[in-house]
């Protein structure tokens, strides 16, 4: 069900998009084409990363095509999580988007496929740190995709949007883990805190290539 990245659907929510942020990528490296397979890593992840969404997956920033053009064609798909799937209506918006289920199994289908894959690695949890002015991240306990880049023997593309976690204040209180439970469950990690209404600037940018090579 994935939409053209030019489709007047998507151009109509780009609208919403482009009235809460002003949107920038900046590629000091070579421009990413569209001829290997990409495991394309963001962060943070923030609340939602609006960010990411309007820089990457709306045709918001002029030059997508400049800088990388793999995201106007349709071999590269986003993977969220699972939970995401099961709420009507808000599931049809993220297939419209190119969005498929994080599980191991359906991205490496896709990848088999030879579809690019798109990955915010911190995940739902990154969402807890999602706090104005303030960034932390988790690294050291996300090691499954480069174990998916290994095998599948994918190029490594970092990213990082500058913005995202200026949307929202945190709380970070878990009275008896009820928070960290429904996030075991469902994959999602309840917001506690408060809107940011203010339009900021999202600037994501694109680190160098990380090329997988295995050695005898």
């Amino acid at each position: 069900r994935k939409l053209y990245l030019y489709n007047p659907l998507l151009k109509f929510f780009s609208l919403f998009i482009k009235f809460i942020g002003n949107y920038k990528i900046i590629n000091n490296n070579k421009i990413i084409e569209n001829n290997k397979q990409y495991l394309i890593c963001i962060h943070p992840h923030g609340l939602f990363p609006i960010g990411s969404l309007g820089c990457f997956g709306l045709p918001i920033c002029k030059n997508i095509k400049n800088t990388i053009p793999i995201l106007l064609s349709n071999n590269i798909y986003v993977a969220i999580a699972s939970f995401c799937f099961y709420i009507p209506l808000l599931r049809d918006f993220f297939l419209f988007l190119g969005a498929i289920d994080c599980s191991k199994p359906i991205i490496e289908k896709f990848i088999k496929n030879n579809y690019s894959i798109v990955l915010f690695v911190g995940g739902a949890e990154e969402a807890k740190f999602s706090n104005y002015g303030n960034t932390n991240l988790i690294c050291k306990s996300r090691k499954g995709f480069l174990k998916l880049a290994f095998e599948n023997n994918l190029t490594l593309l970092p990213i990082y949007t500058f913005g995202n976690n200026n949307i929202y204040k945190s709380y970070n209180k878990d009275y008896y883990n009820i928070f960290y439970y429904f996030k075991r469950i469902t994959g999602i990690w309840f917001p506690r805190g408060k809107i940011v209404f203010k339009k900021i600037n999202y600037i994501s940018v694109i680190g160098k290539e990380i090329i997988v090579d295995f050695e005898d």
